[in-house]
């Protein structure tokens, strides 16, 4: 018997719970998926359902970790490490075992004793959890698998289903990333057979299943070839769960499917779209794993496509995964409909077959608003059905449920998508099934499952070709969101309770609530279940309630008013401009902290695609808004007054308070200083932007400024060419440096990005020709060369943060690099370690590196924010090699463990925001960074060959996870992509960082790193 509501043809009782559900209405389209309490209403002829309810935080998923796209110097783009192939985590040990919880694990059966038949769900949330609530109704022991920890996405299940599972177990991997990860779910396996139960069947409960269950079905099947499990298998897996991956295959059947075009980069689309020329301009834009119409758009012009292209990347969607990709996709009109199946040893049942109603809404192309229940002998279906088999067939989903979404269209049926698991909504749709078909598609999966002696056909229809009655879900739309919502109107609640038609209701709204126009399911405000042996009379009741919506008076409101005379209260806000590498991690923490937050691209999209996807690992950006910069606004003032206008428009709609406006990465600097001083907010002002961004213009501002006081100040000794001409050989010949070492670098890039030590002119000459009018790894064309003397010394790192002037010297590094590859200088960076002045024996140079600092700081009127200063100390005296007014780069990779060895709060990511948003916690910061508690440090992974990666060394990989000072690894490549040697940041084999109470300890390890680097630890084709 289904658990939500009794079935209504022979109008059994049962006690049941108020369900739980998963319609949470975001806040805007980046909002993360959370919970909500709710109201159900039962007809008098029920038992009434419990007042059970629960509130739920929003998702959370440091535990599912991505690394996004990272450029090397030749464009190539390391491929996505998707969640299951993650190699780190933000706290202790970066590599989890599986873990056990709810009730102890019973001991395995004697080999004598029956075993008890038991069921696997992996991922037990929405129609999972009704899975296995039926199989624990009929007396069968469930195993709840989680594919990964996340306890709010586990909870999301309907109260009233049964949880008493007999063991429940998440499953973390350690390194799925190399060829060998079989033996990872193979501990799995173990784990589950030392139960000591027969395995019956291993289903999805979800979407975030569907891959981990294929991998587990196999591998049972493989240890015991009688087991009585069945397996769709894992060499189509991606292309079940990736919906562009998906189309190809069903296309490479010889099926019709939608033309579309998956990218992670905007040129990629602007090119498929100039080449395709859709006509009329109709086009799907949707992130490439998601759910419930999540993020997807119907875009009319290129325009559009580009906004929702920029809306979609490197965010949180609904299913708690971060986007790693965007789909476009033909745009199909006409009706949709819906196949859920069941399929045994490739043998496909059709349990039901649904029609979806969905209308352009609120702005929003597709809002669904209800969906009502066919069968097969209605017009198109045999048509449809018979496509969707072919569609299971071609990608060998032969051993599961399946959930597919279909399109007629130019008289034939074109597939949306299709996923092997149940028809999700958290099963609320079964006992309508039940009422029209007298089964549904949970209860025909289990006695398929659990019955393999007999042929499916013998049990159930192929089609459903008959009906008992007619059956709708009609969900509540909301068309305004202005007021307040009280209550669900008492005089509308009592008519549609007094339908023939009406089986039960579900309101999501809770009294308080602003109302939310609806544009997608996940801001419905409702929904009534109903039934009916008269197809009018289901109609009728159909439309009445869709005009109680549309006129608003089945909602009763209250309009929000503003007290007189006080305005209402408004949401901080920050806008961080280009919140890449470590102004990533600055956006993920204002979030935290309750900020609402603007994203801001400082150029546009095709000119920022190499950024767009540097995020670090298990970071959460949720964006409320966001500005990109238009095509052709090339003046940065022009560019800065249009950017400050968009922040303002929408703070003026939102009721935000704009507090801040920072840099994320190196190439915000500029416009976020502009941008600032315009809405005339906390900032270092525009007067001196080019020079904090233009090494060339920094160094001389540097020299000058303290000249014209009478001071002196060491400074680099420099020329900026924009080419190798007469004038440039006139300058070195008046030079004439002994011996002849000249740095040639670009004016504007980062990471050590075409920095060369020539020792000739020649190839002075050489490397300027090759920086200019090439771009570099921020995405910008070169227009200017530096050529610089070469400072021979120690490079430290000096990250503050500063407020009205006042300097904290929040994190001290010294620098380790090598001359390799190619250089003839130390330039590639093998690590950092943090000092602390009164613990090291030069402390006093410690100090004038420091007071430098602040001189520096000082010339270039850095008085706000953070800083990121590098200084070498040589022949005695400190001389800049560099500063941007951000945060420390490499994606933070460095905080946890500096936080480790100083204290929360002692980062430069807490210090820079608390420098711009909190005066009085900014001036309780030390001074100076604190004795340590630990001893961190960073350590960069270098590559000496040139190849394609066959695989990791895995002796070598699990000799570091075992240092005693390991925290944690992140490497940036994968199997088959290439690898080069390395000469830049752009071109790391990894990171991994270390941290002990120990230095010893930590320098031992350090050490071996950089020796495991040559012997052998990538095996290379």
């Amino acid at each position: 018997m289904i658990p939500h509501f009794n079935k209504i043809m022979n109008n059994e009782s049962m006690n049941s719970k108020q369900r739980s559900t998963s319609f949470e209405a975001p806040a805007h389209i980046f909002q993360k998926l959370s919970k909500k309490s709710h109201t159900m209403i039962t007809p008098p002829s029920y038992v009434p359902l419990s007042s059970l309810s629960k509130s739920f935080k929003p998702l959370n998923i440091n535990d599912v970790m991505y690394r996004k796209f990272f450029s090397s110097a030749n464009n190539h783009k390391f491929p996505v490490l998707k969640k299951n192939m993650s190699l780190t985590g933000l706290e202790g040990s970066w590599v989890n075992n599986l873990t056990s919880s709810l009730p102890p694990v019973p001991p395995p059966s004697s080999p004598t004793a029956s075993k008890s038949a038991a069921v696997i769900v992996v991922d037990c949330f929405s129609t999972g959890a009704m899975v296995a609530h039926e199989a624990l109704q009929r007396n069968l022991k469930v195993i709840n698998v989680s594919s990964f920890k996340n306890p709010d996405l586990a909870e999301m299940i309907p109260s009233n289903c049964r949880s008493d599972y007999t063991c429940s177990l998440t499953f973390t991997q350690d390194d799925y990333s190399s060829p060998d990860s079989i033996p990872t779910v193979e501990v799995l396996v173990e784990k589950v057979l030392s139960l000591g139960f027969d395995i019956n069947c291993c289903i999805a409960g979800a979407e975030t299943g569907v891959e981990l269950c294929d991998r587990l079905s196999e591998q049972l099947i493989l240890k015991d070839p009688k087991s009585k499990v069945k397996t769709n298998g894992s060499a189509d897996t991606e292309s079940r769960r990736n919906k562009y991956e998906m189309g190809e295959q069903v296309r490479h059947a010889g099926l019709r499917v939608m033309m579309q075009k998956k990218a992670t980069t905007w040129s990629e689309i602007e090119n498929y779209m100039n080449v395709w020329q859709p006509s009329p301009y109709n086009v799907i834009v949707k992130p490439m794993e998601s759910a419930g119409s999540d993020g997807v758009t119907l875009c009319h012009s290129l325009e559009e496509v580009k906004s929702a292209f920029s809306n979609i990347m490197g965010k949180v969607n609904s299913l708690g995964m971060v986007n790693e990709g965007v789909l476009v996709q033909e745009y199909l009109s006409g009706i949709e409909y819906v196949v859920d199946t069941v399929s045994l040893n490739g043998q496909h049942t059709c349990c039901a077959l649904w029609e979806y109603d969905r209308r352009p809404t609120n702005g929003a192309g597709f809002v669904l608003h209800g969906q009502k229940l066919l069968t097969i002998d209605e017009p198109r279906m045999q048509q449809i059905v018979d496509y969707h088999f072919k569609v299971l067939d071609s990608l060998n989903i032969k051993n599961s449920p399946g959930h597919g979404e279909v399109k007629w269209f130019n008289n034939e049926p074109v597939l949306v998508e299709v996923g092997s698991r149940c028809h999700g909504a958290e099963g609320m749709w079964m006992p309508i099934s039940d009422e029209v078909y007298g089964y549904n598609q949970v209860q025909c999966l289990l006695d398929t499952f659990l019955d393999d002696e007999q042929a499916t056909s013998t049990t159930y229809p192929t089609y459903p070709s008959t009906r008992k009655g007619y059956g709708a879900a009609k969900y509540l739309i909301s068309y305004s969101d202005k007021d307040s919502f009280v209550r669900i109107n008492e005089q509308c609640l009592a008519e549609i309770q007094d339908m023939s038609s009406y089986r039960a209701s579900e309101f999501f709204l809770k009294p308080g609530n602003r109302m939310k126009k609806t544009i997608d399911c996940f801001t419905w405000a409702g929904c009534v279940l109903m039934a009916n042996k008269d197809e009018r009379e289901l109609n009728r009741h159909y439309a009445r309630i869709e005009e109680m919506c549309l006129s608003g008076e089945i909602y009763d409101c209250e309009e929000i008013k503003e007290v007189e005379g006080q305005e209402a209260k408004k949401e901080q806000c920050v806008a961080v401009v280009d919140p890449f590498s470590t102004g990533a991690v600055l956006a993920s923490d204002l979030c935290k902290l309750g900020y609402k937050v603007i994203c801001v691209y400082s150029a546009s999209l095709k000119q920022m695609e190499n950024l767009l996807t540097l995020v670090p690992e298990g970071v959460e950006l949720v964006f409320d808004a966001i500005v990109g910069q238009k095509d052709g606004y090339f003046s940065a003032k022009r560019s800065a007054v249009y950017t400050a206008g968009e922040i303002l428009r929408i703070a003026d709609e939102r009721n935000y308070e704009i507090v801040s406006v920072m840099p994320g990465a190196e190439t915000g600097v500029c416009l976020s200083e502009r941008v600032a001083e315009l809405l005339e907010l906390r900032s270092n002002g525009s007067n001196l932007t080019e020079c904090r961004r233009n090494k060339f213009l920094m160094n001389e501002r540097v020299r000058d400024y303290f000249g014209a006081m009478g001071e002196e100040i060491r400074v680099v000794k420099q020329k900026k060419v924009d080419s190798f001409d007469a004038s440039t050989e006139e300058w070195l010949d008046s030079w004439n440096p002994s011996p002849f070492k000249v740095i040639v670098k670009p004016v504007e890039s980062a990471g050590s990005d075409d920095v060369k030590l020539c020792l000739s002119r020649e190839e002075v000459k050489n490397h300027c020709n090759h920086i200019l009018g090439k771009d570099n790894q921020l995405g910008v064309m070169n227009d200017g060369v530096l050529i610089q003397e070469y400072l021979e010394g120690t490079e430290y790192v000096v990250d503050g943060a500063s407020r009205d002037g006042v300097f904290k010297c929040i994190t001290l590094w010294k620098y380790h690099k090598e001359a390799i590859n190619g250089h003839s200088a130390p330039i590639v960076y093998f690590g950092q370690k943090t000092l602390v002045i009164e613990e090291e024996e030069n402390g006093k140079e410690l100090c004038a590196v420091i007071e430098y600092t602040k001189r520096v700081l000082q010339a270039l009127s850095i008085t706000q924010g953070p800083s990121h200063a590098e200084v070498k100390m040589v022949k005695g005296e400190p001389c800049l090699v560099e500063v941007g007014s951000r945060c420390h780069g490499a994606e933070a990779c460095w905080r946890n463990v500096v936080v480790e060895a100083h204290g929360q709060g002692l980062d430069q990511v807490s210090a820079a925001l608390t420098s711009i948003l909190d005066e009085e916690a900014f001036s309780k910061l030390p001074d100076l960074p604190p004795k340590h508690k630990s001893f961190p440090r960073v350590v960069f992974i270098v590559s000496y060959q040139t190849g394609v990666l066959r695989q990791v060394n895995k002796k070598l990989y699990e000799e570091i996870l075992a240092m005693q000072s390991f925290r944690g690894i992140q490497l940036l490549i994968k199997e088959g992509g290439r690898v080069l040697p390395t000469t830049d940041s752009f071109t790391f084999v990894g990171q991994c960082t270390l941290c002990h109470i120990d230095e010893k300890v930590v320098d031992r390890d350090y050490a071996r790193i950089h020796e495991i680097e040559n012997e052998g630890f990538l095996i290379l084709e």
